[in-house]
C-alpha cells in the first residue's frame, strides 16, 4: 500500500480482466450480431450502452470481447518473447567468447530490420490468402512474440555475464555441475525479478503494436474483435459530414486504461524488486 501506483495499476488490470472473463454475463448482444436497421446508434439508445457501429453491432459487446483478444495477444506474445529471449541471452552470456559475439551480431542485424517489414514478411510467407481467421491469429501471436525477444536477450545476457562470476556459481561448477544445471538451477532463478518486470512492460507494448497492425489491416481478422480493429473502424466512421465519436473514443479509452494499468504495475514491481530502490523508499 506504500506504492499507490502499483495498487492503482493492479486495480485497473483486475477490473479489465474480470470484465473480459464475465463477458457472457455482462453483454446483451453477440459481438458479431448485425442489425442494419440500427446503424450508428448513439450511446444509450435502444439498450445499446455504448451505441452501435456501421453494421449495427453492439459496441459494448465488441469492446468487452475485444478485451479478451487484446489481453490474450499481449500475454501470449510476451510469453513467447520471454522463452526465446531468456534462453538466447542466457546461452550467449554463459558461453561467451566467439559464440557470444556471433549471437549478439545476429541480434544487431535483427534490430536493424523494421518491425513492420518483419511482420509483413512472416505473415506473407507463412499465410496464404485463404488462411482461416484462427490461423491468422495464431501466426500474429508468434510474430509479435518473435520480434519482442531481442531486448530481453540483451538484458539477460548482461545479467548472466555478471552472475556467472559470482561465488555460488563457482561453487556449483567446482562440485561438478554442468552448464545446463548451472543455468537452470542457479543463474536463471536469479533473473526472475528482471524478467517479471520486463514482462509487465512488454505486454502493453505488444497490445499497442497489435492495435497498430489492426489499424493497418494486418492484425486480428474478422470476425474477432480487438481494441485496435475497433479503433480503426472508428476512424473510418469519422467523416466531414458526420462524426460518430463513440466509435473511436471508447476503444481508445480502453487501450489507454489497459496501457496505464500495465505500465503502473511494471514500474511498481521494478521498484519493489530492486533492493536499492527499496532501501531508499519511505519507510523501507
Amino acid at each position: 500500500m506504500r506504492r499507490p501506483g502499483l495498487v492503482l495499476g493492479a486495480a485497473l488490470l483486475g477490473g479489465i480482466t474480470a470484465l473480459s472473463l464475465a463477458a457472457p454475463l455482462v453483454t446483451r448482444y453477440p459481438y458479431a450480431a448485425q442489425d442494419l436497421t440500427r446503424q450508428y446508434l448513439p450511446p444509450g439508445t435502444e439498450g445499446h450502452l455504448l451505441g452501435t457501429d456501421l453494421e449495427g453491432r453492439d459496441l459494448f459487446s465488441r469492446l468487452v470481447y475485444g478485451s479478451r483478444v487484446s489481453l490474450l495477444v499481449g500475454v501470449v506474445a510476451t510469453l513467447v518473447s520471454l522463452v526465446i529471449g531468456v534462453t538466447y541471452g542466457a546461452i550467449s552470456g554463459y558461453v561467451g567468447g566467439r559464440v557470444d559475439a556471433v549471437l549478439m551480431r545476429f541480434v544487431d542485424v535483427m534490430y536493424s530490420l523494421p518491425f513492420l517489414f518483419l511482420v509483413i514478411l512472416v505473415m506473407t510467407l507463412f499465410l496464404g490468402p485463404k488462411a482461416s481467421p484462427a490461423r491468422r491469429v495464431a501466426a500474429l501471436l508468434v510474430v509479435l512474440g518473435a520480434v519482442q525477444w531481442l531486448t530481453m536477450a540483451r538484458i539477460v545476457r548482461g545479467q548472466v555475464l555478471t552472475l556467472k562470476t559470482r561465488g555460488f556459481v563457482e561453487a556449483a561448477r567446482a562440485l561438478g555441475a554442468g552448464p545446463v544445471r548451472i543455468l537452470a538451477r542457479h543463474i536463471v532463478p536469479n533473473l526472475l525479478g528482471v524478467v517479471v518486470v520486463y514482462a509487465t512492460l512488454t505486454v502493453p507494448r505488444v497490445i499497442l503494436q497489435e492495435a497498430f497492425l489492426s489499424f493497418l489491416g494486418l492484425g486480428i481478422p474478422e470476425p474477432y474483435p480487438s481494441w485496435g480493429r475497433l479503433a480503426a473502424d472508428g476512424v473510418r466512421a469519422i467523416t466531414p459530414v458526420e462524426s460518430h465519436w463513440w466509435l473511436i473514443v471508447f476503444p481508445a479509452g480502453a487501450i489507454t486504461l489497459a496501457l496505464l494499468g500495465l505500465n503502473l504495475v511494471g514500474e511498481g514491481l521494478r521498484d519493489l524488486l530492486d533492493p536499492r530502490l527499496e532501501r531508499r523508499s519511505p519507510g523501507g
